[in-house]
């Protein structure tokens, strides 16, 4: 997990599906941290980006301008960013500043199917724990995804 004072990141790898989790304050003094979260993501090269906002309390043109440059990356190299769990707040914001035209906010069902869907591949290969491709970049506390 990737901590700060105002946000907290939890990600979890399935196939070529990335989740993150948010939770906290997404502004100047988090976006870097959430920017670290996403390169490393990419380092996977997921054909799909699950950002679950679900968590956040805040988040103001800055922390949007990440989802801007993860959606730009992953485009451009044929994938997608799903954004799923967005408060109202964070809702407000995209519509205003026009970033819903390009930005696909997803309903949480659609977090909870890509959960389901990796649990589904792990119980048909027989691997206990996803403990290998699961990553925490801090905090121990955090709930699981799946």
């Amino acid at each position: 997990m990737i901590s700060s004072d105002y946000l907290a990141i939890w990600g979890q790898h399935k196939g070529t599906t990335c989740v993150l989790r948010l939770r906290g304050e997404l502004d100047v003094c988090s976006r870097d941290g959430l920017r670290a979260a996403i390169s490393s993501a990419f380092k996977r090269c997921p054909e799909t980006l699950v950002l679950d906002l679900s968590g956040l309390e805040f988040m103001d043109c800055s922390g949007l301008s990440v989802l801007i440059w993860a959606h730009n990356v992953l485009t451009a190299n044929c994938g997608q960013l799903l954004v799923t769990g967005c408060p109202q707040a964070a809702r407000r914001l995209i519509r205003l500043t026009g970033a819903g035209q390009y930005l696909h906010l997803c309903p949480a069902p659609a977090l909870h199917a890509a959960c389901r869907e990796a649990t589904h591949a792990r119980q048909r290969i027989g691997i206990a724990s996803w403990s290998r491709d699961t990553f925490r970049l801090a905090d121990r506390s955090a709930p699981d995804l799946a």
